[in-house]
């Protein structure tokens, strides 16, 4: 009867060798010469005898498969002596936290840029982080380190971690940190989303709240807003109801009793000034339509205010028959054709001159100008505006034109030295031109 040792030494070829590596590690490695040398971890390799089985498969493209030679029986050799220091450090203390510091560095460094959004700047931490991972994990050989003689230089970082294992907890770990990253992103980018959506809401809300705690408007003239509202296409021309009763605690903040309007429309804003100045104060108003000014008048009267009179023509060629004017204006409120804002603008000054016998507005008084910020497109016409209409790009549009009409004029009224200027983001841009001479 054979023993089990002996059956062991039967079935042996009789040339073994030893290869040993006191310096690097205190241990030595036997194998027989006609065999592959065990890895470290207990993993076989494939019979190199197999030229099919023997090669590792490495996909390079999804339409084709690459086929990486067995490395050579040397190499083998070294990846079973020397320890893996270029996998080593993914499973070390804290390996893990360098990703975590990673993205949040990242994402500062996309924050820092200016124009740079909180989407797009997600976005770019997201692909830096994954683009790097392939390229340090997929795509180089033999990093960071090279204390291996080479050994793993033919092995990407992700074939050499835990000596090629898969479902490893350092591998689960690199897996999910780019998923994770992502879900975090297409989070961040809905909640953004959803908070944009909602801004509209709170602003109404705050416009709401910040009118209830002002002072309130008589009931005719609340009434008149809202028939207009509801009855006209054109209502746009008309101001908000929280912008009349901010210009109505304007002019008696200043002791206004006259005021002049450029651009009465149907008369609702004649009888804000009204109210504002009383009924000892005088308000002038200057429409270009017959039809707007014949509505304005019959409103006027239907609703008791008669210090309001309307003259009806071109304002440039009625501005020109107040020069003679006993006394002058405490308030010009302009809201008409935005083409011409500049030139009422130019006039005003003109008719005002310091020193002057008759002026039509009287030192620190106040030109006031509606529409001035044109729904945000004077500030930033880019296609992120969510006003900005198709046809912007063509200079000869209604709109570009208007915009750039607005533009000259605000221009006009801060670089000049007679006058003070406050742009006030109200409605669609209220712009207070005081006249310190």
């Amino acid at each position: 009867m054979t023993n089990k040792s002996e059956n062991n030494n039967s079935n042996s070829p009789p040339n073994t060798a030893k290869v040993s590596s006191p310096i690097l590690i205190p241990r030595t490695v036997s194998y027989d010469v006609g065999t592959n040398p065990p890895r470290r971890g207990g993993t076989t390799y494939l019979d190199m005898g197999d030229s099919k089985s023997a090669r590792r498969r490495r996909s390079s493209s999804i339409l084709q498969i690459y086929q990486e030679p067995q490395e050579p029986i040397e190499q083998l050799n070294d990846q079973s002596t020397l320890p893996n220091l270029n996998a080593n450090w993914v499973n070390a203390k804290g390996a893990w936290t360098i990703h975590i510091v990673l993205i949040v560095a990242l994402k500062i460094l996309w924050d820092v840029i200016p124009g740079v959004s909180q989407e797009t700047s997600w976005t770019l931490t997201n692909i830096s982080y994954m683009f790097g991972s392939y390229i340090m994990f997929h795509y180089v050989r033999g990093v960071p380190f090279d204390f291996n003689s080479g050994a793993y230089d033919n092995l990407n970082m992700w074939e050499q971690i835990d000596d090629g294992a898969q479902y490893t907890p350092a591998k689960k770990f690199l897996l999910s940190v780019p998923i994770v990253l992502f879900l975090l992103n297409v989070l961040i980018y809905h909640l953004i989303e959803s908070s944009h959506e909602s801004r509209p809401i709170f602003r109404w809300r705050v416009t709401r709240y910040s009118e209830f705690q002002s002072l309130s408007l008589p009931e005719p003239i609340k009434d008149y807003h809202n028939r207009i509202f509801t009855e006209r296409d054109d209502s746009n021309y008309m101001i908000s109801a929280f912008q009349s009763q901010a210009l109505i605690f304007l002019a008696r903040a200043i002791g206004a009793k006259r005021v002049l309007e450029i651009g009465v429309y149907v008369g609702y804003s004649a009888m804000v000034w009204s109210h504002a100045v009383g009924p000892q104060g005088k308000v002038t108003g200057l429409e270009y339509s017959e039809e707007y000014a014949k509505l304005a008048q019959e409103a006027w009267k239907d609703r008791g205010y008669e210090n309001i009179d309307v003259h009806v023509g071109p304002a440039a060629e009625t501005l020109t028959k107040l020069a003679d004017i006993s006394e002058p204006y405490d308030i010009i409120f302009i809201d008409a054709d935005k083409t011409g804002y500049s030139g009422y603008l130019r006039q005003i000054l003109e008719m005002s001159a310091p020193g002057a016998k008759n002026r039509l507005l009287r030192p620190v008084a106040i030109i006031a100008a509606d529409n001035t910020l044109r729904q945000g497109l004077v500030a930033d016409p880019s296609e992120s505006n969510p006003w900005r209409p198709a046809d912007f790009d063509n200079p000869e549009s209604f709109q570009a034109i208007a915009v750039a009409a607005i533009s000259e004029y605000n221009d006009l009224a801060g670089d000049n030295d007679r006058l003070e200027t406050f742009l006030i983001p109200l409605w669609d841009g209220l712009h207070l031109s005081r006249l310190v001479d």
